[in-house]
């Protein structure tokens, strides 16, 4: 489990063999649990007062699609934290149960990209991406890249920038909005695709 933590709200999420399956949520105000999460956007009526979390998934019409699709937004919500504490502990996540999602039901490239490209906060790309102005980009050999499905367009002609080894400040004089190149950048470090040549 990853434990994480910030004033208001604690997260654990629960992976298996790499995989993402549950978070396991303690927030005071219940903004971020499941069953107000549902409720919200109209996957459930108010359930019973008393009924357990793992009652209350097992009576959803699609149980699995609707943890993925609360699991997803509560991935992508952690790319809002401007801070927080963590912790792996091995060995104290509950056991997968039949309304968990499959394991490949989370994309992780896909996550990655949104949450770069829509949630984060450009001034936290910035802080990482600014520190690599002095260096050349050149992408690791044989890596596998990402998919341009989940890519603006623009983040598409970065990409292939990058892969013609220009440099950072070269990439930046060659488009009037430099967000996209900072973001494709981050996103290549967070993939671990990219080496910086002083």
């Amino acid at each position: 489990m990853l434990h994480l933590k910030r004033p208001g709200i604690a997260l654990s999420l629960c992976f298996e063999h790499g995989a993402l399956y549950d978070i396991l949520v303690r927030d005071p105000l219940g903004y971020f649990d499941i069953r107000s999460w549902c409720i919200r956007n109209d996957f459930a009526e108010y359930p019973e007062p008393g009924l357990s979390r793992a009652a209350f998934l097992n009576s959803l019409p699609d149980p699995a699609d609707c943890l993925a699709e609360w699991l997803r937004f509560l991935v992508l919500e952690l790319f809002t934290w401007p801070e927080a504490s963590f912790a792996w502990q091995a060995g104290d996540a509950p056991r997968r149960q039949k309304f968990h999602p499959a394991p490949d039901r989370l994309n992780a490239q896909e996550i990655l990209s949104e949450g770069i490209f829509r949630h984060m906060p450009v001034a936290f790309v910035l802080e990482v991406t600014h520190s690599c102005l002095s260096y050349f980009l050149k992408l690791k050999d044989n890596a596998p890249g990402f998919d341009r499905a989940f890519l603006p367009p623009q983040a598409i002609e970065v990409a292939e920038s990058v892969k013609k080894g220009d440099t950072l400040p070269g990439l930046l004089a060659a488009y009037a909005a430099d967000y996209p190149v900072h973001q494709v950048i981050y996103l290549y470090l967070v993939m671990g695709q990219l080496d910086l040549i002083a």
